[in-house]
């Protein structure tokens, strides 16, 4: 069986390795179409041992063809974003079953246009994770896979916590992360003599809010306790980054309305990377349960980052040791469940035989 793995956009093609990996699990021989951008910013940089070919879908080769023409030979499809809309439009006309993985769940409930497109025989949407597919459950049948293999990322962090690393990661955006907790959280310990560390902002920081918020950092005189990542990053660069961190913060709360999908509809990926690369979340408590993995993290409750992060700091090595093991193995429980996930969807698309048992 042969499927094509395709991702139209510049986003979430760090998603791309899990699925690679879970077809892999499957048997499946794997074509990946992505954009030339996010072909050489390259989410495969760090994971070994999949199998599968690379091809660009925005090619002018590509785009002589229509995308039924392309696809014509493979079992199935798997979309890795179907958003914008016109994705819809261009996929409408091809023949084969398709799955479309979708990074806001609510569209299939709110959205008809959506509703329509799998309301249609041999079309399944794939969620990324389970509060999301427990949500969509009035609505439709949508199966979860977890995207937390992200490769072999060798640690450079110090175990010595006397300086240590913090990591937000992503586009800054408000909407997105409770930024200001951050600041009143820095500024707090500062206070508190706790000055040894350094808040690592990772991914794109050039944006309006990212200017807003260099102009706070420096207004509160705490400029030399961050450091800005240049940028897009290739994921080669941005794991690297994210390897230096002690902990990682997710920064999503419950003091905003902004925030509340995050509980719902959507991933949180602070959480999936906290998980696929093993760096100790400081996390809100809600969220660390949402995803399970309050053992394994250290948690706080509204208003409460500075203690969190005095905690953190004050954790003995074994401790942080049984923490790093206790995410690992998550990860593994993840990636196995998903493989299951992954499994009986093809089977209610008819692709996979009823009694069909678990290839290795």
């Amino acid at each position: 069986m042969k499927c094509a793995v395709v991702e139209y956009n510049y986003c979430h093609d760090e998603t791309l390795p899990t699925l690679v990996y879970l077809l892999n699990n499957l048997g499946i021989s794997v074509d990946v179409y992505a954009s030339r951008r996010a072909i050489r910013n390259n989410p495969f940089a760090y994971t070994t041992g999949l199998s599968f070919s690379l091809r660009q879908c925005d090619g002018v080769f590509f785009k002589l063809r229509s995308d039924r023409f392309h696809f014509r030979h493979y079992d199935f499809l798997i979309l890795n974003s179907l958003e914008p809309k016109a994705i819809l439009e261009r996929v409408a006309d091809i023949q084969v079953p398709i799955l479309g993985v979708m990074h806001n769940g609510n569209l299939i409930r709110t959205d008809p246009d959506y509703a329509s497109f799998f309301g249609e025989s041999g079309r399944k949407p794939l969620v990324l994770a389970g509060h999301i597919s427990d949500f969509l459950s009035g609505t439709t049948v949508a199966r979860w896979v977890s995207p937390v293999l992200l490769g072999q990322v060798k640690p450079t962090k110090s175990d010595n916590l006397d300086q240590v690393r913090l990591c937000v990661q992503g586009n800054l955006e408000f909407e997105r992360r409770n930024y200001e907790c951050l600041l009143d959280a820095i500024e707090q310990l500062i206070v508190d003599g706790v000055r040894k560390l350094k808040v690592m902002i990772i991914g794109r920081n050039g944006t309006n809010d990212g200017l807003i918020f260099r102009e706070q950092i420096r207004k509160r005189n705490l400029v030399s306790f961050f450091e800005f990542s240049k940028g897009e990053l290739p994921y080669k660069n941005y794991y690297e980054f994210i390897a230096k961190a002690n902990f990682l913060l997710p920064l999503v709360d419950t003091t905003s309305s902004h925030y509340r999908p995050y509980f719902l509809d959507k991933v949180t990926t602070s959480v999936l990377v906290s998980i696929g690369m093993c760096v100790i979340p400081i996390i809100h408590e809600q969220l660390a349960d949402l995803y399970g993995i309050k053992s394994e993290s250290v948690t706080y409750e509204d208003g409460e980052l500075p203690d969190a992060l005095k905690r953190a700091f004050s954790t003995d090595r074994d401790t942080l040791e049984k923490l790093h093991s206790g995410l690992a193995s998550k990860r593994e429980a993840l990636l196995s469940e998903s493989i299951d996930n992954m499994r009986e969807t093809l089977r209610d698309l008819g692709l996979i035989p009823k009694e069909e048992q678990r290839q290795l």
